[in-house]
């Protein structure tokens, strides 16, 4: 793979746990790493444009308590001293959160996400936001308030969206991992673009209260003086299929960070007491893995295949048992999802806009436009019933296999503002190249994208590791052996320098 002057390495380019471990073992100050990440985006967020709103400040002063707690012998936490960046469509207090929309240039919450909140406990440092397309609802991140977002694999491509930020912000080595959302592929499209891991989790792990527009609203207008935030609306599809989910270099580091945000929080009654396996307790070779080239209704570009099946055949030789199938919910998930999120209209997107539609994008009216009007409940109904019945078929699946591979997307990283997709001379509408995500994600299955290997044009290339709900140390365990045959971020963070001193 070509790298570029945005591309980091050293410790730039490290895991959670390496960096965590020269800080607490103070080779390394948590001041100093985090003005090394300062000086990144000094040096490149001009030209990538992946974070949006910095607190530099405020940080310097987190992370020299978490250097003065280190001095005294104290725990700090097992994130101490990394510095991360959040979507800017989830709360942060404090701190401009705008969903990349006019309509909340200058909205600043007065409450934090519970996920966001964990992670900090847990000494990560807040660097600032990142940028996304407004209210999240494009796979391109773009938007009237801070412009496009780079990739810094290639200047010219698409760093993916939603969250797009976070993905260009981790992999030009502005942070060590970014924290967004996926409801139709947010989080593991940016990361098959980047050649990062992305984890969209189980149903009810992550606390998914504190996300731009729900915190928002005319429901918490009302509600000015209360001291909690609004939690997913359990009738909406989008309050309940969009995940908060991380985004980082390495398997271990998204493994790391989910297990700092699960757990049930008294603020978003859908969260679950929920313990999870293992991976270091899986026997890889006990496991079955199922792989598939698509959905069976889009076309899928040949070296993404390629890669694919490579990855497949490359298991195979580690002793995993491995065959290809196509489970029949897939093929029949995307257009479930599609009649549904039209269905579901966007109500709170909608209460915010109210007169001001001067005020909002192109992107967000096309998706205004899809909408169902006036969708009875009836209807609604209907689809919740069929999207249920297909989500109880492919759990059967799960009897026959224990991980599924698939595709993220049909093409890699598409050139800014291409509005129709070409998959080997076929022309596929733009968010058709996303139905593996989209079926996934009305699935309601948890997903972790590692990356898989090169383009035909040098550009990264990303596979969906899917388990049953709740199994995401299976999908661990898989990814680990994927990654150990050759991270990219592996063969970058070797390229250090040495050792670092003691501050």
């Amino acid at each position: 793979m070509n790298t570029s002057a945005f591309i980091p390495t050293g410790l730039l380019a490290s895991s959670i746990g390496e960096i965590t471990a020269l800080v607490k073992t103070r080779r390394i100050t948590a001041r100093r790493v985090l003005e090394m990440h300062i000086d990144r985006i000094s040096e490149v967020n001009s030209d990538v444009n992946a974070i949006v709103t910095l607190r530099t400040d405020e940080a310097l002063i987190e992370a020299d308590a978490i250097d003065s707690r280190i001095k005294q012998g104290l725990d700090c936490g097992p994130l101490a001293g990394i510095p991360f960046t959040v979507k800017d469509i989830i709360a942060t207090k404090g701190l401009r959160s705008t969903a990349g929309s006019k309509l909340l240039a200058n909205y600043e919450p007065g409450l934090e996400a519970p996920a966001v909140a964990r992670l900090r406990a847990a000494g990560a440092v807040l660097l600032g936001k990142s940028n996304c397309p407004e209210f999240a609802l494009d796979m391109h991140t773009d938007n009237e308030v801070f412009g496009e977002t780079h990739n810094p694999w290639n200047s010219k491509r698409t760093s993916g969206g939603s969250s797009g930020g976070d993905s260009a912000a981790v992999s030009s080595g502005c942070s060590v991992f970014g924290i967004g959302t996926d409801y139709g592929g947010s989080i593991r499209w940016p990361a098959h673009c980047t050649a990062l891991v992305g984890l969209r989790a189980s149903n009810g792990l992550i606390p998914g209260t504190g996300q731009i527009p729900w915190t928002s609203a005319s429901l918490l207008d009302r509600f000015q003086e209360r001291t909690w935030l609004q939690p997913p609306n359990s009738m909406s599809l989008q309050s309940q299929l969009q995940k908060i989910a991380p985004i980082a270099r390495y398997v271990t580091d998204v493994w790391t960070l989910l297990d700092v945000m699960r757990g049930p929080h008294p603020h978003d009654p859908s969260t679950v007491p929920v313990e999870l396996g293992k991976p270091d307790n899986v026997g890889l070779r006990a496991t079955r893995v199922a792989w598939c080239r698509g959905d069976g209704n889009i076309p899928v570009r040949t070296d993404i295949l390629h890669a694919l099946e490579s990855v497949a055949i490359s298991l195979s030789r580690m002793g995993l048992e491995v065959f290809e199938f196509l489970p029949e919910p897939i093929k029949y998930a995307e257009r479930v999802f599609d009649d549904f999120r039209k269905a579901d209209g966007l109500p709170d997107h909608e209460a915010i806009i109210g007169g001001k539609v001067d005020d909002i994008g192109a992107n967000l009216r096309e998706w205004l436009d899809s909408v169902e009007e006036n969708c009875s409940v009836s209807r609604f109904r209907e689809l919740a019933a069929e999207s249920d019945a297909l989500r109880a078929l492919m759990l059967d699946c799960f009897r026959d296999f224990d991980v599924l591979l698939l595709p993220v997307a049909s093409i890699p990283a598409f050139e800014r503002n291409q509005p129709m997709m070409n998959v080997d001379d076929v022309s596929v509408p733009r968010f058709n190249i996303l139905n593996c995500c989209r079926a996934i994600s009305v699935l309601n299955l948890p997903s972790l994208t590692v990356p898989a290997g090169t383009s035909r044009d040098g550009l990264p290339i990303g596979i969906q590791i899917v388990s049953a709900p709740y199994r995401e140390h299976l999908s661990v365990a898989v990814a680990l052996a994927i990654e150990q045959s050759g991270s990219p971020w592996a063969r970058l963070a070797n390229e250090r320098n040495g050792s670092y001193p003691v501050e």
